[in-house]
């Protein structure tokens, strides 16, 4: 029965392209014109490429529940394309595109946006306003010469020193605060009797 139908359908397929009208008057001949009419004249797709009006064929994945925008189509490929979606920045209240480290377990404080920058800010604690940094440790002589405003200890003269002009200067040291050794990673507070005591 598959076999009928296939005939039938290839004769109607050549009255088609020879216009005589009647299955008895195709031959062999004429159904062989006609299959190769079929394949110079037609594309692989039943109706042709897609258009912006027309139905067709495309090249293309299955759409998912977020895929929205609307894609058009490369004629020369078949596939589909859309435009690269802009990051919109973040806000308080939409999600969006920042610039930061990833969270650790101990980052409890919740930061806010620089809309200028798109980096992410946080106040500072009430302890850190009362630690100094000592770029250049809390040591017995003075290190190589860092930026401009760098600090460091000197354990021998009990004396702290600030990189002014490229150059180790004496600078003041206030026993209210605690002195973090930024090249160790050690807390210090200082006393009274001008020593360093290590926390």
């Amino acid at each position: 029965m598959a076999d009928v139908n296939i005939i039938d359908a290839i004769k109607a397929l050549a009255i088609k392209f020879k216009g005589s009208g009647t299955v008895a008057d195709i031959t062999a001949d004429s159904i062989a014109d006609a299959i190769i009419a079929a394949k110079d004249n037609y594309s692989d797709t039943a109706g042709g490429q897609a258009t912006e009006e027309t139905l067709g064929g495309v090249k293309a994945a299955e759409k998912g529940s977020g895929d929205t925008i609307e894609a058009k189509i490369d004629t020369a490929s078949g596939k589909l394309y859309v435009a690269p979606t802009a990051i919109t920045q973040a806000t308080d209240s939409a999600l969006g595109g920042v610039k930061a480290s990833a969270k650790d377990v101990d980052d409890t404080v919740e930061a806010k946006i620089d809309s200028e920058s798109g980096k992410l800010y946080i106040k500072p604690s009430a302890m850190d306003q009362f630690i100094v940094e000592v770029a250049g440790g809390v040591v017995a002589s003075a290190p190589a010469v860092g930026a401009a405003g760098d600090l460091y200890f000197d354990t021998t003269e009990h004396k702290m020193y600030e990189v002014v002009s490229e150059a180790w200067v004496e600078t003041t040291v206030s026993s209210g605060k605690f002195y973090h050794d930024s090249a160790n990673d050690l807390l210090y507070r200082y006393d009274e009797t001008d020593y360093m005591i290590l926390l």
